[in-house]
């Protein structure tokens, strides 16, 4: 079996615009794909999709009817290549006191199968990186790669260079942190998004404009 993997990262400016984020991001994946290395997975970052409050999974700030009004989740949608959603993952530890989402409070990790390469893939977002525990869950529920779209700010620009390269050093796994660039209602994005490997090493991490890269990882 083909055990390799071509993997997108898309690092857009964000905008809180749901519409202008989604046609941000169509745009970023009809370049990719129209590059000579096809990306089997695109990983956006966290709020890629805007910021405006909706009921629809994926909209990365989700109301549901068990918040109270004007509540909401931190939710990443997981997609298959005809379209379908496999597996919908709310934060489990918001960053308090400064993001306002809810969290999870449920038991749910989120991984799913690439079954044509056997590869088990699971995702958490941003702050949940903080909590070893979480990463190692998912490695312990058999994930051989670990996804983490983030939105960390300039203040924190280090962040890459260390907190992805230990959960993936420890859980013998390939992490991609993903950060977008540009301003938040509270601060300026650094981007720097990183695709390390289960020894801990950078295979590549992106600057602070907006672009793409994609990889093939084995």
């Amino acid at each position: 079996m083909n055990r390799k993997l071509t993997v997108a990262i898309v690092q857009p400016e964000l905008t809180p615009s749901m519409s202008e984020s989604l046609e941000r991001f169509q745009a970023a994946v009809e370049k990719v794909m129209s590059g000579y290395l096809k990306p089997e997975l695109i990983v956006g970052v966290e709020h890629g999709l805007g910021r405006e409050l909706d009921t629809v999974p994926g909209t990365m700030s989700e109301s549901a009817p068990e918040l109270p009004e004007g509540a909401f989740y931190n939710t990443v949608p997981v997609f298959g290549p005809d379209g379908s959603m496999i597996d919908v993952y709310r934060k489990k530890a918001p960053f308090k006191p400064g993001e306002p989402s809810t969290p999870s409070g449920d038991d749910h990790y989120c991984l799913f199968d690439i079954k044509e390469k056997g590869i088990r893939i699971g995702v958490q977002v941003c702050y949940d990186q903080f909590f070893p525990e979480i990463a190692r869950t998912l490695a312990l529920m058999g994930a051989e790669m670990i996804v983490c779209p983030a939105l960390d700010p300039m203040e924190f620009d280090y962040i890459p260079e260390v907190i992805p390269r230990a959960r993936a050093l420890e859980n013998e796994a390939f992490y991609i942190w993903t950060n977008g660039i540009g301003n938040t209602p509270s601060a300026t994005c650094c981007g720097r998004s990183i695709i390390v490997d289960p020894k801990g090493q950078v295979v590549y991490q992106c600057g602070n404009v907006a672009m793409t890269y994609t990889e093939v990882l084995d």
